[in-house]
């Protein structure tokens, strides 16, 4: 499936679809789904120095980690795609975001640990 994802013309804009659909499995606590889209996405549109570990679950659970991964992010080379995700992770992290910008709907609740 993901050789024919990074085939298409379409290719970016599916990844973004792969990317937002884990976050609603996320959101929704089908942990599995957004594992398989995750998966998917990263050898879709492999980023092994940055992206592929955004894409990783176990890290949307610590928050600590996470943003240490955030302040090395490549920012003048990520898409709106992946700046849209590293928002939705941190929906309420002043450090990240933007004050035209407000947080999204049903954006990833904080977990406990």
């Amino acid at each position: 499936m993901a050789a024919r994802l990074r085939s298409s013309p379409i290719h970016e804009q599916l990844v973004a679809a792969l990317d937002d659909w884990a976050v609603v499995a996320f959101v929704l606590r089908n942990e599995p789904l957004a594992e398989q889209l995750l998966a998917v996405a990263r050898q879709a549109a492999p980023d092994p120095a940055w992206a592929d570990r955004l894409r990783q679950l176990k890290g949307w659970r610590d928050q600590e980690a996470l943003g240490k991964l955030v302040e090395e992010a490549p920012v003048t080379r990520l898409s709106p795609q992946m700046l849209a995700l590293v928002g939705t992770c941190f929906p309420n992290e002043a450090r990240f975001s933007n004050p035209g910008c407000a947080a999204p709907r049903g954006s990833i609740p904080p977990t406990s640990g």
